[in-house]
């Protein structure tokens, strides 16, 4: 994943945008408890299907600031970060992901918007993590 964290999320609508604030302010601890148990399934079918690097690091590094114990985030952060993970977790979205190739351009649009929206916390995981290349 780049250091700037790809684009500021120009591939989403303003309504697109507005519809994943809507789902972060109504995530509740059982959505968290989805995402811990299916995320890894997800990811390797994401894996499977030859979704980009950029991808998978950027769910890598949501889903990590999301279940890393010594780590503190903001419930507006963690919300987001579960928003976007339930969507890509999901089968059902603007653009199905068994669509070859297109399936997961919608995913990737909201994992760079999150990553754009909380970009300095973002940041500061990584440091504090000592991280200097992707997770």
């Amino acid at each position: 994943m780049r250091d700037d964290f790809g684009p500021a999320g120009d591939e989403l609508t303003e309504e697109q945008v507005n519809e994943l604030k809507r789902k972060a302010k109504r995530v509740r601890p059982e959505d968290e408890e989805e995402v811990r148990g299916r995320f890894k399934a997800a990811e390797e079918k994401a894996k499977k299907r030859n979704v980009g690097q950029d991808l998978l690091d950027g769910l890598r590094t949501l889903y990590a600031m999301l279940t890393d114990p010594d780590y503190v985030i903001t419930w507006k952060t963690k919300s987001l970060i579960i928003a976007a993970l339930v969507y890509f977790i999901s089968p059902i979205d603007a653009v199905p992901d068994v669509i070859p190739v297109l399936g997961y351009v919608d995913d990737a649009a909201v994992v760079a918007w999150v990553l754009h929206h909380i970009a300095k916390e973002v940041a500061a995981y990584r440091e504090a993590r000592g991280w200097t290349s992707e997770p």
